[in-house]
């Protein structure tokens, strides 16, 4: 104990325990930035590889959507082109009807009696009824029209997302 007591309290022992100590730390620091190093290398290694893989499957989904897209707009453009030509068709049915209708020469009252004293009347005046039920006929059919296009268009429209 005695030695001891002498190395305590000489100066020279302090060093060397400080020289002793910082040599450990420095040991024990360099070990430990080679392991976290070797460490980083590894986790960025890993990262890589999962970067890459992530770029691509992105890849590979946007492929797959620009494909989805040109198929989409193919089928838009193949069904615009049938929803045109359907209105139109229609549209020259109904005009060939309506046409039909008109030049048939057959009147919405019917011809005055043939003892009757004055055949241009029958309880109202026959151009007046006439001209007021063709301007009525014409809203009703401008509104039919309306309703057969938004009918083909809905059709066109559910042919479209059925094909999706």
């Amino acid at each position: 104990m005695p030695l001891f007591m002498a190395l305590i309290g000489d100066w020279r022992f302090w060093v060397i325990v400080t020289l002793a100590g910082a040599i450990g730390f420095g040991w024990v620091q360099t070990k430990r930035l080679g392991w976290c190093q070797a460490n980083q290398e590894a986790l960025q290694t890993e990262f890589d590889t999962f970067k890459a893989q992530v770029a691509a499957q992105g890849e590979i989904a946007q492929q797959k959507a620009n494909q989805q897209a040109a198929a989409d707009k193919l089928r838009k453009e193949r069904e615009d082109a049938n929803h045109k030509a359907t209105v139109a068709l229609l549209n020259q049915r109904i005009s060939s009807l309506r046409h039909d209708a008109d030049s048939s020469g057959r009147y919405l009252l019917p011809a005055a009696a043939a003892g009757s004293n004055r055949p241009d009347l029958a309880c109202f005046d026959r151009a007046d009824f006439e001209r007021a039920s063709r301007g009525v006929l014409g809203e009703l059919r401008a509104i039919a029209d309306q309703g057969d296009a938004a009918t083909v268009g809905l059709d066109a429209a559910r042919a479209w997302a059925q094909g999706r």
